[in-house]
């Protein structure tokens, strides 16, 4: 077990070209994964990096190592992927959201009308976290807005969805509401939204705080591209890692935050109003990752066209 895992740091390292970088990505100090190296070259009395050099290369013995080691990688790689394919087992990766309101629902409703006696994992996790897990094949799918999990990853659209703005409400006067806000009949529909509430600017709203989703997020570079569309950037800004968060810190009073509309199928929208933003980048791609369709296992299959005719009834 200990080897397995020594193999998997020195892959990063060579990976890095470089300890430090290496320790940091691994989120292990630079002396640990030094001993971690140590005992696997005294393991098998070799060096494998030639440290006299930056960024530090690989022995000759190192070049052995590495070959071998990643030829294991494959390996296990190959026996996961055949294993899961005669699985009826599912891990799913999402974000609090999905975690949180979706996926309880759409999995009750699977399993209750398909004949898997499927054994199904929720992973939750930000956008990092979901990345890794799905490329290092931990998970079978992640239902994500993100875009950032390789090319040789498949992905199917499974809805669009809408992204509006949440406010305290102190921030503004009641004829800027009345006149302005998306009326609350409308709250946690985003079609009668497109179509029966206000589009507002959002220099409308460029002098107020804001809570934004930290880096890694899609909103988070989708705030800065909407905010550089109007050629304006709020002058405070707070951030954080989870929309509901957000939502939570702006319903407590302290900025405007971006949220999916049908968030507010869920949350307690008092203290709060809600504006719809006149910017196309509002409007994005809620998406099914998986490895390909080959690699899914007859139950992946049936969940996969599950997902697709449950949302397209949305």
């Amino acid at each position: 077990m200990y080897m397995e895992k020594a193999m998997e740091y020195i892959l990063k390292v060579h990976e890095c070209k470089s300890i430090s970088k290496a320790a940091e990505q691994l989120f292990i100090s630079q002396p640990a994964l030094s001993n971690i190296i140590k005992k696997e070259e005294d393991k098998y009395g070799v060096i494998l990096f030639d440290r006299n050099f930056k960024p530090i290369i690989l022995t000759k013995d190192g070049e052995k190592y590495i070959h071998y080691a990643m030829k294991i990688k494959s390996l296990e790689s190959a026996l996961k992927r055949d294993l899961r394919k005669s699985s009826t087992s599912l891990t799913i990766g999402s974000s609090a959201f999905f975690c949180s309101n979706v996926l309880p629902g759409l999995i009750h409703d699977f399993l209750k009308k398909t004949k898997y006696k499927t054994k199904i994992q929720v992973v939750e996790g930000n956008a990092s976290t979901l990345v890794s897990k799905f490329n290092s094949g931990d998970l079978d799918f992640v239902i994500t807005v993100d875009s950032n999990y390789g090319k040789k990853a498949h992905f199917t659209e499974l809805k669009k969805e809408l992204l509006i703005l949440a406010a305290p409400i102190h921030m503004f006067s009641s004829t800027f509401i009345v006149h302005n806000a998306i009326p609350s009949p409308l709250l946690g529909n985003p079609y009668m939204i497109l179509d029966r509430s206000p589009k507002l600017s959002l220099r409308e709203f460029i002098k107020y705080p804001f809570i934004l989703l930290s880096k890694g997020n899609d909103m988070y570079y989708r705030a800065h591209l909407m905010f550089r569309n109007i050629k304006c950037h709020p002058t405070k800004v707070i951030y954080m890692d989870q929309l509901q968060s957000a939502y939570l810190a702006a319903k407590s009073g302290q900025g405007i935050t971006f949220i999916r509309a049908d968030l507010l199928n869920f949350m307690d929208t008092s203290d709060l109003c809600f504006f719809q933003i006149e910017d196309p980048l509002s409007i994005r791609e809620v998406k099914i990752f998986y490895k390909s369709l080959d690699s899914l296992s007859d139950a992946g299959q049936t969940f996969l066209n599950f997902c697709l005719n449950e949302f397209a009834s949305i």
